[in-house]
Protein backbone atom coordinates (compact mmCIF):
# COMPACT_ATOMS: atom_id res chain seq x y z
CA UNK A 1 0.00 0.00 0.00
CA UNK A 2 1.01 3.44 -1.11
CA UNK A 3 -1.58 5.20 0.82
CA UNK A 4 -2.78 5.88 3.63
CA UNK A 5 -5.40 7.41 6.19
CA UNK A 6 -2.41 8.53 8.78
CA UNK A 7 -1.48 10.77 6.28
CA UNK A 8 -3.19 14.25 5.12
CA UNK A 9 -4.83 14.14 1.25
CA UNK A 10 -1.77 16.60 0.31
CA UNK A 11 0.73 14.42 2.16
CA UNK A 12 -0.02 11.76 0.04
CA UNK A 13 -0.34 13.86 -3.09
CA UNK A 14 3.06 14.32 -1.94
CA UNK A 15 4.72 10.97 -1.53
CA UNK A 16 2.71 9.75 -4.63
CA UNK A 17 4.50 12.34 -7.25
CA UNK A 18 7.76 10.75 -5.61
CA UNK A 19 7.28 7.23 -6.78
CA UNK A 20 6.14 9.19 -10.11
CA UNK A 21 2.06 9.71 -9.89
CA UNK A 22 2.68 13.11 -11.55
CA UNK A 23 -0.55 13.54 -13.80
CA UNK A 24 -3.17 14.76 -12.40
CA UNK A 25 -6.79 13.09 -13.64
CA UNK A 26 -10.39 14.82 -14.28
CA UNK A 27 -13.25 12.74 -14.58
CA UNK A 28 -15.39 13.69 -17.82
CA UNK A 29 -17.67 12.05 -20.03
CA UNK A 30 -16.94 8.64 -18.39
CA UNK A 31 -13.09 8.89 -19.20
CA UNK A 32 -10.21 10.15 -17.33
CA UNK A 33 -8.40 12.77 -18.89
CA UNK A 34 -4.49 13.62 -17.94
CA UNK A 35 -4.79 17.38 -17.41
CA UNK A 36 -0.76 17.62 -18.57
CA UNK A 37 -0.60 15.07 -21.18
CA UNK A 38 -4.60 16.21 -22.76
CA UNK A 39 -5.08 12.82 -23.47
CA UNK A 40 -8.54 10.67 -22.41
CA UNK A 41 -8.51 6.88 -21.25
CA UNK A 42 -11.34 4.98 -21.06
CA UNK A 43 -11.70 2.66 -17.70
CA UNK A 44 -10.74 -0.10 -20.30
CA UNK A 45 -6.98 1.31 -20.02
CA UNK A 46 -7.07 2.01 -16.94
CA UNK A 47 -5.82 0.38 -13.32
CA UNK A 48 -6.73 1.20 -10.19
CA UNK A 49 -3.17 0.96 -7.88
CA UNK A 50 -4.83 2.09 -4.87
CA UNK A 51 -6.58 4.30 -3.42
CA UNK A 52 -7.99 6.23 0.65
CA UNK A 53 -10.01 7.73 2.85
CA UNK A 54 -8.75 11.01 4.07
CA UNK A 55 -11.72 11.40 7.11
CA UNK A 56 -9.15 14.73 7.91
CA UNK A 57 -11.06 18.55 7.28
CA UNK A 58 -10.80 17.55 3.71
CA UNK A 59 -13.22 14.77 3.54
CA UNK A 60 -11.76 13.16 0.35
CA UNK A 61 -10.82 9.97 -1.58
CA UNK A 62 -7.23 9.90 -3.71
CA UNK A 63 -6.72 7.40 -6.22
CA UNK A 64 -3.83 6.47 -7.95
CA UNK A 65 -3.96 5.20 -11.27
CA UNK A 66 -1.56 3.70 -14.09
CA UNK A 67 -2.65 3.60 -17.73
CA UNK A 68 -0.20 2.45 -20.21
CA UNK A 69 2.99 4.88 -19.44
CA UNK A 70 0.86 7.15 -17.28
CA UNK A 71 0.95 7.27 -13.79
CA UNK A 72 -1.10 9.54 -11.58
CA UNK A 73 -3.69 10.97 -8.99
CA UNK A 74 -7.40 11.70 -8.79
CA UNK A 75 -9.08 12.67 -6.01
CA UNK A 76 -12.73 13.84 -5.14
CA UNK A 77 -14.53 14.71 -1.85
CA UNK A 78 -16.54 12.01 -0.32
CA UNK A 79 -19.24 14.55 1.37
CA UNK A 80 -22.95 15.19 0.04
CA UNK A 81 -21.81 16.93 -3.37
CA UNK A 82 -19.25 14.05 -4.00
CA UNK A 83 -19.45 12.35 -7.41
CA UNK A 84 -20.88 8.69 -7.36
CA UNK A 85 -19.85 8.04 -11.54
CA UNK A 86 -16.44 9.12 -10.29
CA UNK A 87 -16.09 6.98 -7.66
CA UNK A 88 -17.94 3.94 -9.10
CA UNK A 89 -15.78 4.58 -12.11
CA UNK A 90 -12.41 4.33 -10.01
CA UNK A 91 -13.95 1.73 -7.67
CA UNK A 92 -14.42 -0.63 -11.19
CA UNK A 93 -11.26 -0.42 -12.69
CA UNK A 94 -9.12 -3.10 -12.64
CA UNK A 95 -7.11 -3.92 -9.49
CA UNK A 96 -3.49 -3.58 -9.92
Amino acid sequence: MILSNNRSLHEDIEIAKTLGYTEEFIFEDRKLIGKNISKAFEKSECKLVDYCLHEDEEQSILFLIESSNTKGCLSTTCEAYSDAKLIDFCMSMEKS
